[in-house]
């Protein structure tokens, strides 16, 4: 072997070559872990919220919805972990997104979606048969205040629980359905003339 400058260029592809056989050391930013969750239902939106930063910012350790939702799951206690634990001993364990996951927690711990049920006493006011347009109208209000659907969808929702003839004699008469309150302000007057 000789000396000079090719020793020193194998010494170097040497180390190269070894360095590529290493996995690359990157540091990520380690977040502190979130408090347990037990009950306390003023708290599940801090918890879900702190699980969520943790996995945005340690995004290689938790890059995928199974290791978000068994992180999760190992931070919940008591009566929470009870509720967990039933998804847990079904056959395939856990088989919930990420984002189901945090669903289910809102709904079983307290924190629901006004949307939904805005939605679900749509449809129990929709069913309640015939009363006055007008005070169908003032019910229907207070309920759309919770949700950011649009006029055309709001109409939908407000024809549906109208009485059967002031529904008919709207379509016969081809009111037009743009506007959320001039269409209840015609279903109004409608009623109170049959």
């Amino acid at each position: 072997m000789t000396e000079g400058p090719y020793l020193l260029t194998t010494e170097m592809l040497q180390t190269l070559l070894a360095a590529c056989d290493r996995p690359l050391q990157t540091s990520y930013p380690k977040l502190q872990e979130p408090e347990p969750f037990e009950l306390e239902k003023s708290k599940i939106k801090t918890f879900l919220a702190q699980c969520e930063l943790k996995f945005i910012t340690e995004g290689n350790r938790f890059d995928d919805n199974e290791k978000k939702t068994r992180y999760t799951s190992s931070l919940l206690r008591e009566v929470a972990w009870n509720w967990v634990e039933t998804f847990l001993n079904q056959e395939r364990g856990i088989n919930l997104s990420w984002k189901e996951l945090k669903t289910n927690m809102r709904h079983a711990f307290g924190q629901v979606d006004v949307e939904e049920i805005a939605f679900e006493k749509f449809q129990i006011l929709i069913q309640q048969g015939y009363r006055m347009a007008a005070t169908y109208w003032a019910e229907f209000q207070r309920i759309k205040a919770d949700l950011p659907y649009a006029d055309n969808v709001c109409i939908a929702q407000f024809r549906d629980g109208l009485h059967p003839e002031v529904k008919r004699h709207l379509l016969m008469s081809e009111v037009p359905a743009t506007v959320l309150v001039d269409y209840a302000t015609t279903a109004i007057k409608t009623d109170s003339h049959l």
